[in-house]
């Protein structure tokens, strides 16, 4: 039905049929108009969208121009130019001027640089360094261990790592050279890998068993095979299969009783093929010559690594390796080389302290256990262990820092790395201060040599300084001098082929040139009877404040190099 209602029969054919027309060409009339009325409202919509867009556009525009505008306000006040091009070359400096001279600072320093000598690298290539090194754990609980090169078959340098009597840093010791001495060396240490039977393990380390035929398991790389056990007057016997249903397979029976309580090492087998072995241990009983005070006869095993005060292991695996007897004393012992801070907190009236340990005094404590690692496995700290053929060595240590008048808020934390790769050690050092610190000196580098080695220390920049024994100080001029080395020219015997080599690496930021609070002077050797050492005062009489880091990077060499001294001058 329409909008309106048509005449019915009631009225003239003629004028009801003229009216009906006329009602349906309004109806149509009304559908056009309403059609075209949607279409001028979508039309309306769409023209508020493109206003609001042009009202954007205008916008973003209005402030591009305010922007150009101030870039051109800046090169005229500033630049004299209306190039916006100056503008962005300018980055953040004052103007212009400024931003080029620092180009111009840099490039001159790091042209400086490339045209110094790197010692280390420079000998590391000439000299006959075997890449591989020998890492010696001398006394694991003391955190003692050595690094041996071998330059020879029959001479090495030895690097000593030893931690601090009164704190937990463990420094970079000394080094010395010497002839090699070939020995039986413990390469290993691990306890059974796996057992059969019922064992008794709660008065650990000292593990048991009563049952007959229990066993215990293993496998090793060696040429000797020793067995840790404790030993008392319950104690039975053991029988030991090497290379079970092997043509190499040998037995051997031993007896853990004992008169009185001892824990013993006992050889199991010897001059065997250094190769990959097994081990077997099989419990027979008690002992016929000697029966057990109370039955049962109990087999004792040393189980170790349960709590941090069983060190020992049940079995220790033996190889032909080296030790090295000193000849020549090459870089100075029981000398920082990697960092001293001399500091007290800010405001303090406390006298200034070395962190690390200065003068007895401890003022650095672990946040970690020290990490050893020998090609990128973790190294039980074992004493004398031998990890032989090693190519890298790693150190990574954390401690704070304190100064003794407040041992509960530190004042610096430390995070240290020694590497050490054909020799060459770098020290990589993070210095993090975590409060305001009034700092009289800070050493970034040191490089520490024995008088009795050391005649001339050269510089990368060509000057040539004459080692003394008076006491005195000799102030120098060498600061942005990146590499030194110290040699023997006067000695007839190995001290004139020997020389220590120390590179600094990115050598503004590790010395922190340009910033407040630099050492004047920089740079002094300082002349002692028995040691010399030169010194980089990167800091003097300075506050630092918390949140401060300073990153501090080199590396040294100790190495054997027919006529070096000749080579370097």
């Amino acid at each position: 039905m329409g909008r309106y209602r048509k005449l019915g029969t009631l009225f003239n054919r003629v004028f009801r049929n003229d009216y009906n027309a006329n009602v349906d060409d309004m109806e149509r009339d009304i559908d056009k108009f309403l059609a075209d009325a949607a279409e001028a409202k979508t039309t309306a919509t769409a023209s508020d969208s493109k206003a609001d867009s042009a009202v954007t556009t205008a916008n973003n525009a209005k402030s591009k121009a305010e922007t150009v505008q101030t870039q051109f306000d800046q090169v005229i006040a500033q630049a004299g130019s209306n190039n916006p091009e100056v503008v962005q070359a300018r980055g953040t400096a004052v103007n212009l001027n400024a931003r080029l001279n620092g180009v111009d600072a840099q490039l001159a320093e790091n042209l400086t640089f490339q045209n110094q000598i790197d010692f280390v690298e420079t000998l590391k290539k000439l000299s006959s360094l075997k890449k591989n090194m020998t890492l010696e754990v001398v006394y694991g609980t003391q955190r003692q261990f050595r690094v041996h090169t071998k330059h020879s078959e029959t001479h090495a340098s030895t690097r000593t790592f030893i931690k601090d009597a009164n704190d937990d840093f463990i420094i970079d010791y000394g080094t010395y050279y010497g002839a090699v001495t070939k020995l039986d060396a413990q390469t290993n240490a691990f306890n059974y890998l796996s057992s059969t039977g019922a064992f008794t393990t709660t008065s650990a380390p000292h593990y048991w068993t009563a049952e007959i035929g229990a066993t215990i398991s293993g496998t090793f790389t060696g040429k000797r095979i020793d067995f840790t056990s404790w030993e008392e007057n319950r104690g039975g016997i053991w029988e030991f299969v090497l290379d079970e249903g092997k043509p190499s397979e040998q037995r051997k029976t031993i007896s853990v009783w004992a008169a009185t309580a001892i824990v013993k090492q006992k050889t199991l087998f010897d001059n065997l093929q250094e190769t990959t072995h097994t081990i077997k241990g099989i419990f027979k009983g008690a002992d016929p010559l000697n029966p057990p005070s109370v039955a049962p006869a109990r087999g004792w095993v040393y189980f170790g690594n349960t709590r941090p005060q069983d060190t020992l292991r049940t079995f220790y695996e033996y190889n032909e390796s080296f030790t090295v007897n000193k000849l020549h004393d090459v870089e100075y012992s029981a000398s920082n080389k990697e960092f001293a801070i001399e500091l007290k907190p800010e405001g303090s009236a406390a006298l200034h302290q070395f962190v690390p340990e200065h003068n007895a005094t401890g003022t650095a404590f672990k946040v970690m256990e020290p990490i050893l690692m020998a090609d990128g496995k973790v190294v039980e700290w074992l004493s004398n262990s031998f990890f032989r053929n090693v190519e890298v060595i790693q150190l990574i240590q954390k401690v704070r820092g304190y100064h003794t008048s407040d041992m509960v808020n530190a004042l610096v934390e430390i995070t240290q790395y020694h590497t050490i790769k054909e020799g060459v050690c770098v020290h990589d050092t993070k210095i993090e201060f975590l409060r305001n610190t009034e700092v009289k000196y800070g050493y970034g580098v040191m490089i520490p040599y024995w008088t009795t080695f050391g005649k001339k220390v050269v510089s990368s920049t060509d000057k040539v300084y004459t080692v003394k024994t008076d006491n005195s100080k000799e102030y120098w001029s060498e600061s942005n001098t990146k590499s030194f080395a110290i040699v023997n020219d006067v000695d007839s015997d190995e001290r004139k082929d020997l020389a220590i080599a120390v590179t600094i690496e990115y050598f503004s930021k590790s010395m922190r040139k340009g910033e407040v609070g630099i050492g004047n002077p920089f740079t002094w050797i300082e002349h002692n009877p028995t040691r010399g050492k030169l010194y980089f005062a990167s800091m003097q009489n300075v506050i630092v404040p918390a949140g401060y880091i300073w990153r501090i990077k080199s590396k040294r060499l100790t190495t054997y190099l027919p006529e070096v001294s000749k080579n370097i001058m």
